[in-house]
């Protein structure tokens, strides 16, 4: 079962390279954010200020990419992705492979271990839909359908996140982004039906130099469910 997983997974990943030619080189691209905080749909999955590098490729309308975070102090968790996307007009398709490998001296993690019961990956289906006419609105519908997904008797949740997010253009081309999350029913995010996210982000661009800049983003995170609020500064580069 995992030999036929990990065939499964890496021949999606790599399906997109039979168009490959030295064309494509300007396709790749390489970036990273710097985050106050590692604040993810509501959730606080770290106490520390994290890297997270970012690799992508895109090739016609697939993007196949790895993304990680890193923390600066030591937390029980890290994590490295990987994740095929599909674009077709305002939608995109997307699997998602995340890894939070242990970073305690007692635990034993195998990255390529996706059996069921024992493996630290976690897979998601994804569609997101961006944009209706000139309206800069963006749904996000997002499952996990495999693996560290579980309740007390190892069955799946089925954990879903729907999200609905609006960006303003404000003036010195500054952005504002509103946004609010929510899962339908118990598992990863909340125990039931529940509004797990909601909030704002302001990004500006910060000029270090007349031909480079950096953008620069606060937001503004609520968890009702939780009861709990979050203040995350970025910088990206």
């Amino acid at each position: 079962m995992k030999i036929k997983t990990l065939f499964f997974l890496f021949s999606l990943l790599l399906m997109p390279l039979s168009a490959f030619n030295q064309d494509s080189l300007s396709r790749f691209d390489v970036s990273a954010d710097l985050v106050s905080r590692y604040v993810w749909r509501g959730m606080a999955l770290s106490s520390s200020p994290a890297f997270q590098p970012s690799v992508t490729c895109t090739l016609g309308n697939f993007e196949i990419g790895t993304w990680a975070s890193y923390t600066f102090a030591t937390e029980p968790l890290q994590e490295v992705d990987l994740y095929l996307a599909y674009s077709v007009s305002n939608l995109t398709i997307c699997l998602y492979d995340y890894y939070t490998p242990s970073e305690l001296p007692d635990v034993s993690d195998n990255y390529f271990d996706y059996t069921s019961d024992t493996t630290y990956h976690l897979m998601e289906g994804s569609l997101a839909w961006s944009g209706i006419g000139d309206i800069p609105i963006t749904f996000l519908l997002a499952t996990f359908f495999y693996g560290n997904d579980k309740d007390e008797e190892g069955s799946n949740y089925y954990s879903t996140y729907f999200e609905t997010s609006y960006a303003f253009s404000l003036k010195e081309g500054k952005e504002l982004n509103v946004f609010a999350g929510i899962t339908p029913f118990g598992g990863f995010y909340a125990e039931k039906f529940a509004l797990v996210n909601l909030g704002c982000s302001l990004t500006k661009e910060i000029k270090i130099t007349d031909n480079f800049s950096v953008p620069l983003t606060g937001s503004l995170v609520i968890n009702p469910d939780s009861r709990k609020v979050y203040g995350v500064l970025a910088i990206s580069f």
